[in-house]
């Protein structure tokens, strides 16, 4: 017995030794990587265990859903880092989450501390080489913006010009795939436990995404594909600008970019002070997005305003775009599709909506142009235990089979909410349907191939006619709801993050 309590104390203390180094370490040397990960595994735990316990009929379903959204909450914002990105990309699903969640996870914000200038300079000299002065004169230590994956600095090359210097946070290489490996395991637990709805394979998705936006080189590709495009885009070559990328001095962890000055869509009072004609700038965004889904194929996925910069040049105004690291790209077949859906939406034809949402594997037409249009449907407030096990078995047919559903769908619908609350921000002076349909039509417009040419010149000026009508239609109710929201707004400047707010949706800054 003696031997025995001798054997467990030596267990014990070397046990605690171990963990007490682990702990140290981590502490330490390793961002925190573990303790946050196991804290994080302990409250998916606990919120799972309590939905086992609690969802049932006679509890209180709305404190339950309340109290384990502020764990998740709490959860990610002690955790910080890349878990708001996580908590906003969870709120990108926010139709499928009780109210409590899309509340509480909207009020994210993406903003980290800053490296400091020490980590800074290694994480250069790990991707230029350790001698910075063969490349800069001058770099600004201070970082004019951070976010959870990177920071930048503004700099000088020695060759004159003004860049802006984008650093990777120096966890991020080590931490990332542990905090999305952790995110996934959270939305499978949501998936199997919790909601019991399919998630976890729209949260692989996104988890693959934001990975993506680690790599630089990624985002380097991106910026260049969209330079090529918009500069050889007749109708936005001189609207529209995508800064230069300094290839030979950007790599995974570190992208340098043309500096550019001008003032953020972000700031309402100082676009209006520099009298900037923003129903130009808005139809030149809504132009780009259009272009973007039905022509290119090639969709920036975060176009919020603090990733767009008015300026004048040669004495005209024109539009930059930022922060080219979150991208989804459709295929031929996706792109002509998802016109032909805006168009058929336009038309109101539920055969072709039912056509292309069932050969999406969407079980409900209705409800999937509805999120589509950007509209509310019934049946998302939940009130009680009935209303949640009625909306999960809608939100279920709904995704009827998630082995045909085109995921980049997730960012498309995200990229247009967010633009939708850009237009809302500066009093709605876009007509952003008509832009929409317009676009969609040169792509989804019948060519009535079968018909002898007197009958398809005949069809095509009507379906041309019809058109018109109806978009002349949709501006007059444009301007009508334009003279409403101009006598009953309660404040001419609208904050952004309120505005996306109230439409569930957040942001997500690299």
């Amino acid at each position: 017995m003696g031997k025995l309590a001798t054997a467990f104390k030596r267990v014990s203390i070397a046990s605690a030794t171990a963990l007490t180094g682990i702990y140290a370490y981590d502490q330490l040397f390793n961002n925190k990587v573990i303790s946050r990960t196991c804290y994080a595994y302990y409250k998916t735990i606990v919120i799972a265990s309590d939905y086992k316990l609690n969802f049932k009929e006679g509890k209180d379903i709305a404190a339950l859903h309340e109290r384990n959204a502020l764990r998740l909450y709490n959860l990610i914002t002690r955790n910080k880092g890349l878990y708001i990105k996580i908590g906003q990309s969870i709120a990108i699903q926010g139709g499928m989450l009780p109210a409590p969640y899309r509340t509480l996870l909207s009020k994210l914000y993406d903003d980290a501390p800053q490296d400091t200038w020490e980590q800074c300079e290694n994480t250069l000299a790990s991707e230029l080489g350790n001698d910075l002065g063969r490349v800069f004169s001058h770099i600004d230590p201070n970082a004019v913006a951070s976010a959870s994956i990177a920071q930048v600095h503004k700099a000088k090359l020695l060759t004159g010009e003004d860049v802006a210097v984008k650093i990777q946070h120096a966890d991020i290489e080590h931490s990332a795939k542990w905090d999305l490996g952790t995110y996934k395991l959270l939305m499978w637990t949501f998936d199997r436990f919790v909601f019991k709805m399919p998630m976890y394979f729209i949260g692989k998705y996104i988890a693959d995404q934001v990975l993506l936006e680690t790599d630089f080189r990624i985002e380097m590709q991106n910026a260049n594909i969209m330079r090529k495009l918009v500069t050889n885009d007749n109708e936005l070559g001189d609207k529209v600008y995508i800064p230069k990328v300094y290839e030979a001095y950007s790599g995974k962890r570190v992208m340098v970019m043309e500096w550019i000055d001008g003032v953020s869509l972000s700031k309402i009072d100082e676009v209006r002070a520099e009298k900037y004609d923003i129903n130009r700038t808005l139809s030149s965004v809504f132009k780009v997005l259009t272009k973007e889904a039905f022509e290119w194929g090639v969709v920036h996925c975060d176009p919020h305003p603090g990733n767009w910069i008015l300026r004048r040049k040669n004495g005209k105004e024109q539009l930059v775009m930022l922060d080219h690291g979150l991208y989804v790209f459709l295929n031929e077949n996706l792109r002509t599709e998802y016109a032909k859906l805006w168009y058929a939406m336009f038309k109101r034809d539920m055969n072709e909506i039912t056509r292309i949402t069932q050969k999406w594997g969407f079980g409900d037409p209705k409800m999937f142009a509805s999120a589509t249009m950007i509209q509310k449907f019934d049946g998302t407030e939940k009130r009680n235990f009935e209303d949640d096990k009625r909306d999960a078995e809608r939100f279920r047919s709904f995704l009827k089979d998630t082995e045909k559903i085109p995921l980049e769908l997730i960012f498309v619908g995200r990229t247009q909410r967010i633009l939708q609350g850009l237009n809302v921000m500066y009093g709605s002076p876009v007509n952003r349907i008509n832009i929409l349909v317009e676009e969609a039509f040169k792509v989804a417009k019948p060519e009535y191939t079968n018909d002898i040419l007197p009958i398809r010149i005949i069809k095509r000026v009507f379906n041309w006619c019809y058109k018109e009508t109806i978009m002349s239609a949709s501006t007059l109710f444009h301007s009508f709801v334009r003279l409403l929201y101009f006598f009953m707004r309660d404040s001419p400047d609208e904050n952004f993050e309120e505005t996306m707010q109230k439409g569930g949706i957040t942001l997500l800054n690299g």
